[in-house]
């Protein structure tokens, strides 16, 4: 275990390192990062069907990564991350050694990601089998500078839509001018 860069540029700044970079995604260089804060979803089985729902991304090998902080989980999350991560050349999982919130973790989680683009997932969430692909093709088609990605909430029991994001609060985002 290590530090890892977010770690280095902390130290360079007179600041202590606070996690441990456990598993190290191996792909070359991502396009898009998917960064998830995760705090005890083991026993919910939320964070089981988050990671489920990584592994059905129709997306090209190697334009993905996914990052995942532990937040200091007191239950399995941590060793669930893990064991989802090895062998994968597309995950790295980090582990604060405090619990430091979710906005922290996320930072951390941006720290040590390689993706030109990021993403935040939250980790009770579960995304489309498309949904890095469609942020890719987003992202390679208009050249904008931020992507909003629409989402609809579900209700536990029976899965039904019980809101959507207001459509025509989203504007569309223009490249930036270069």
């Amino acid at each position: 275990m290590s530090c890892g860069k977010g770690g280095a540029m902390r130290a360079a700044e007179g600041k202590a390192c606070d996690y441990d970079v456990v598993v190290r995604a191996a792909c070359a260089e991502p396009t898009l990062s998917v960064i998830v804060a995760v705090h005890d979803m083991e026993a919910n089985g939320y964070l089981a069907d988050l990671l489920a729902s990584f592994d059905a991304q129709d997306c090209e090998a190697g334009r993905v990564e996914y990052v995942l902080a532990d937040d200091c989980s007191s239950d399995g999350s941590l060793a669930q991350a893990v064991a989802w991560a090895e062998g994968r050349d597309d995950a790295t999982v980090i582990h604060l050694y405090e619990n430091m919130r979710q906005g922290a973790a996320r930072n951390r989680a941006i720290d040590e990601s390689r993706g030109r683009w990021f993403s935040i997932v939250d980790a009770d969430d579960a995304v489309s089998s498309d949904y890095a692909s469609s942020i890719l093709v987003a992202a390679d088609e208009t050249g904008a500078d931020a992507i909003v990605v629409r989402w609809i909430q579900l209700a536990d029991e029976g899965m039904k839509p019980i809101a959507k994001t207001r459509q025509e609060a989203a504007r569309e985002v223009t490249p930036h001018e270069r």
